[in-house]
């Protein structure tokens, strides 16, 4: 679901989606609304909170970051990990797609996110944009 504005840009979208592990997802995305960036994962065990995943620490040049896991067993305090990098997050993607380029690779070298998934995402991405000019998502 969503809301497109005068100029035709989706100014607040919803999306429920469901992966085929089974998994699935509630996200919410916004430019004239104040949707926060956290994100919470639930699992059978307990949840992992993270309060700033696209911008670490809250800063567009941010290198450190963390989340919080909390058990549901109720045994001992939720555990705090923080993560930290030797740049900013827009320059390791930006480094890792011109190492790629330059070296003519059909995949970059960090294998959590590689030119299909990308592309993946993107498809996502349209239909869900598409959704949102015809609620039935037909």
């Amino acid at each position: 679901l969503g809301h497109l504005g005068p100029t035709g840009v989706d100014e607040l979208a919803t999306a429920n989606l469901r992966f085929s592990s089974g998994f699935t997802a509630s996200v919410a995305c916004a430019v004239r609304h104040e949707l926060g960036t956290a994100v919470t994962i639930y699992g059978e065990g307990g949840r992992v909170e993270l309060p700033d995943p696209w911008l670490p620490g809250g800063q567009r040049q941010g290198t450190e970051s963390s989340f919080t896991i909390y058990n549901n067993d109720g045994d001992g305090a939720p555990e705090t990990v923080t993560v930290r990098a030797a740049l900013p997050v827009y320059a390791l993607q930006a480094e890792l797609v011109a190492d790629a380029v330059a070296a003519r690779a059909l995949e970059p070298a960090w294998p959590a996110m590689g030119w299909s998934d990308s592309q993946g995402n993107l498809r996502v991405l349209d239909q869900w944009r598409a959704a949102i000019y015809d609620p039935k998502g037909e």
